[in-house]
């Protein structure tokens, strides 16, 4: 049997399953009856025995296809009646033609409206209720067809059932809204602008043109204005409203009040009346309308005269009692009754407040002792109490210790197995030296800086106790010395940096320290040590930035008699007298002189300079200001000559916080510098060039960055004469060590590893055979490397072999970026790419002032806190992007949280 309304079909062989109505298939008709058809040809066809009919609800189509079967009169062939759709019925009139009428047409003459309903009144004996409030006549035949089903039958609303009463028609009383569009469609304006906003493709595809800006793609394979007119008004509202395509909405007038009931009062004054004028119902609401002017928004969905005028006399007194809406005694009395804001109820997010607070002191600089204030704890008591945690001064110092605690484990597992640069800056204070230790490493395709932690030392400790503490700092952090590729020395931070650079730094903090050159030459004397001590157990290296920077102060010494006329000059500017003229022309002072730093000495000398006319005019009123026309071409040809490497400075400065600098790239833009010192003819220029061009030859001497030149190809290609042959042996000899160091940290590693000496045979015997060709044949050509065949033996691994294409590759512009030319290469090249982003994270540009100056953030505080709690405040402030993470771990606030509950 068939289950829900699946049935099946049997006959003449066949046995098939459809929806909802039993058929016999025959092979010359398809016959479809119904229990509901009265007609004798369809009786005929319900008596067949071998038909079993399920009595079932019809659909209109299957009607209709019994009718052309049953009914003779049936004009099969006509093309009105084959696309019917079950909107018509056929009637005759009154000379015997068949014709075609709407059943909506029908349906029409039986609708009346009353009160704004379209009642029905199809069969008024049957006292139907049913009516609409926008009338839909094809809702309306539905419901003829389901409630009055034997007069819709009679009446022909039924499809395929003949009609046999007839209808008195009539122009009927209604109008379908639906389908005339008064309330949906847009007018016939719209659509004779939208067709001028319509372009038409060769294809016949039409496009919406309104906007050739916006490169719409909204098109239509028929034409329909209807919905290009709703499109402009949903996608470009702004174009729409320039061509008119929306309505113009008219405001409702406000329907000012008509009450009932009355207020009386003995002087016979009916404040109901007075009321009625001065409120206003607007979309539904009860408006506050007594003053225009003013800004007042009272309003009341459900409409309470009293309330209202409570209202005009405690917020408007003034036009109350103006408006005779007073009391009894002509007076409006205020109310003074204490009012309580509204309680809000907010959820408290935990980790959130605890890091506020802890930024407070860490960031901010605000002395811990204010969680100890009255105002502080008023405002802390019911976070407090929510937040079940204490935040007096111990519980805070126990907080920041916990945060530390867990920054400290997440930089741990950041770094293991993992190889890494050590950075040490030291700044001199007050005869204190202040060690700053950070590491730098490749993480997730990023050079990420992170401080390990502070040291102090004075004049007399001694480098070999400062080398314990470091040690120490290294096992805090579980950092092994196989990780360490070198120890990088120097103070970039202390080098470049001004007052005024250290204010933008901790402009948002409560204590701002007091800029202090620091001493240069003991700041040298103790790295200078501490690099001697440091050099057996690891590779020492000097900051890059740093070192050069040092070169240029030898330029002109010290000593030199223009650079004292130009000091004593700076000084003398300084003095009360003349602060007059430089308030009257609002130009700032020349940057302090630093005899010990070139870069200050350059910045005094370009302050100068630009307001050149400023200090001549100035000395003719005070001729003691007066400079010589020498010391003025001095002054020029410095800056001149100087001015690339101070472009320079700027670069790596701006570079800082937006990406990592590696050191090829430091070296092209040092050999750009050159360039442009080299076009420069005046005293300066040829000493400039002698210095940097001698610093850049002593850095090629270094194992660690011929490795990072041979593995940019802007200086390592074809026939390349950058690197020496033995140079670039050196630096393939460095690359297969930290090869192997890497596979050394990884588990199960002893296969990854290998063996140089066998390398160093395999070329031996390669090399002897070159020597044998260059006897028969002559030398190679010149520039070559007898390295570039790449042996045949099994023991070359893919390493070697991705060393030895580095020789033959394509050289690259000076502007190549090498860190995406490695990222790129991360699939073909996967093992030089991992040797390639440990050794380009080595720190060159890596300047930051709250590193290089901590120790000025940490002297002036005065709250009392320990050393160890200063150096925990200075890890959370100088690793922010750790700091967030660790609070949210750094408790289980899941229990926290069913503690409260």
């Amino acid at each position: 049997m068939p289950s829900g309304n699946d049935c099946w079909r049997y006959g003449s062989g066949k046995f098939s399953r459809r929806r909802s109505t039993w058929t016999r298939a025959s092979s010359t008709t398809s016959r479809r009856c119904s229990a509901r058809i009265s007609r004798p040809a369809a009786r005929e066809t319900l008596d067949d025995p071998n038909m079993l009919i399920l009595k079932m609800e019809p659909c209109d189509s299957e009607l209709m296809d019994v009718q052309k079967e049953v009914d003779p009169e049936y004009p099969k062939d006509d093309p009105l009646w084959s696309d019917h759709k079950n909107t018509s019925t056929k009637r005759r009139n009154s000379k015997g033609k068949s014709t075609k009428v709407a059943y909506t047409k029908i349906a029409a003459q039986f609708v009346k409206e009353r009160d704004g309903r379209f009642e029905c009144h199809f069969d008024p004996d049957s006292g139907c209720r049913y009516a609409q409030r926008l009338l839909d006549l094809n809702n309306y035949v539905r419901h003829c067809r389901t409630k009055h089903k034997e007069r819709a039958s009679r009446l022909g609303l039924v499809v395929g059932v003949p009609a046999t009463d007839e209808v008195p028609f009539k122009e009927p009383e209604v109008v379908d809204t639906v389908q005339t569009g008064e309330e949906r469609k847009p007018s016939l304006k719209y659509t004779i602008i939208a067709r001028k906003l319509i372009k038409k493709s060769q294809k016949g595809t039409f496009f919406c043109a309104i906007d050739e800006r916006s490169r719409c793609r909204y098109s239509q394979t028929k034409r329909s204005l209807l919905n290009f007119v709703r499109h402009f008004r949903r996608a470009h509202a702004k174009e729409a409203t320039k061509y008119d395509l929306f309505r113009k909405m008219v405001a409702k007038k406000p329907v000012h009040l008509v009450l009932k009931r009355r207020i009386p009062r003995s002087d016979g004054v009916n404040l109901a009346e007075i009321l009625t004028h001065h409120i206003k119902r607007l979309d539904g609401m009860f408006w506050c309308a007594i003053d225009e002017q003013s800004p007042c928004k009272y309003v009341q969905e459900n409409y309470s005269m009293s309330n209202f005028l409570r209202h005009f006399r405690t917020v408007h007194p003034m036009e109350a009692m103006v408006r005779n809406l007073a009391g009894k005694d002509g007076q409006v009395q205020i109310e003074n009754r204490k009012r309580y804001a509204r309680k809000i109820q907010v959820s408290i997010d935990q980790p959130v407040v605890l890091q506020a607070c802890i930024q407070l002191v860490a960031e901010h600089n605000l002395p811990i002792e204010c969680f100890r204030w009255a105002g502080f704890l008023s405002l802390m008591r019911p976070l407090k109490t929510g937040l079940e945690l204490e935040m007096d001064k111990t519980s805070m110092v126990q907080h920041i210790h916990q945060a530390v605690e867990r920054q400290i484990s997440m930089i741990r597992y950041e770094m293991q197995a993992r190889l890494v640069f050590v950075e040490i800056e030291s700044f001199v204070h007050e005869g204190n030296h202040f060690l700053t230790v950070s590491v730098n490493y490749e993480l997730n395709l990023r050079v990420l800086t992170r401080v390990l932690g502070l040291i102090r030392a004075t004049d007399a400790t001694p480098v070999s106790e400062l080398k314990t503490k470091i040690l120490d700092l290294f096992g805090r952090y579980q950092l092994q010395e196989e990780q360490i590729i070198a120890i990088v020395l120097g103070n970039l931070g202390s080098m470049l940096g001004t007052p005024k650079k250290l204010q933008e730094q901790f402009a948002d903090s409560l204590i701002k320290p007091r800029f202090v050159y620091g001493d240069v030459d003991r700041e040298n004397t103790l790295m200078d040590a501490l690099s001697a001590e440091l050099q057996g157990q690891f590779e020492v290296v000097q900051n890059v930035v740093c070192s050069v920077f040092s070169a240029l102060n030898e330029v002109v010494p010290n000593a030199d008699p223009d650079f004292q006329r130009i000091e004593q000059f700076i000084q003398d500017l300084k003095s009360p007298k003349y602060e007059d003229s430089f308030n009257e022309h609002q130009i700032s002072y020349p940057t302090s002189w630093c005899s010990q730093r070139w870069t200050y000495k350059y910045k005094a000398i370009r302050s100068i300079v630009k307001r050149e006319q400023f200090y001549v005019a100035s000395a003719q009123h005070h001729p003691e200001l007066a400079l010589a026309e020498t010391d003025w071409q001095f002054l020029r040809e410095y800056h001149d000559a100087f001015y690339p490497l101070h472009k320079l400075l700027k670069t790596l400065e701006q570079n800082r916080d937006r990406q990592h600098v590696t050191f090829s790239a430091f070296y092209m833009q040092c050999l750009m510098a050159i360039k442009d010192v080299r076009g420069i003819d005046n005293r300066f220029s040829k000493p400039i060039m002698a210095a940097l061009s001698q610093w850049l030859m002593e850095l090629r001497e270094r194992s660690i960055f011929q490795t990072m030149l041979y593995l940019d190809p802007r200086f390592q290609y074809f026939k390349s004469v950058v690197l020496t042959l033995e140079q670039q042996n050196d630096a393939q000899s460095y690359i297969l060590n930290i090869w192997n160091r890497i596979n050394a940290l990884k588990p199960n590693s002893e296969a990854n590893q290998i063996d140089e000496d066998s390398i160093k045979q395999e070329d031996k015997k390669d090399d002897d055979m070159d020597d044998f060709l260059s006897e028969m044949f002559g030398d190679p050509a010149e520039g070559s490397s007898k390295s570039k065949a790449i042996p045949l033996n099994s023991t070359v691994t893919p390493v070697l072999q991705q060393l030895k294409s580095l020789e033959i590759e394509p050289r690259q512009p000076h502007d190549y970026d090498v860190w995406n030319h490695w990222l790129q290469r991360s699939m073909s090249h996967a093992e030089l790419f991992s040797v390639a982003m440990v050794v380009m994270s080595l720190p060159t540009n890596n300047i930051c002032l709250e590193r290089s100056y901590a120790a000025l953030v940490l002297a002036d505080r005065s709250d009392g806190l320990s050393e160890q709690t200063l150096d925990e405040l200075l890890l959370i402030r100088l690793n922010r992007s750790l700091f967030e993470k660790a609070v949210l771990t750094m408790y289980d606030w899941k229990k926290v949280t069913r503690s409260q509950e």
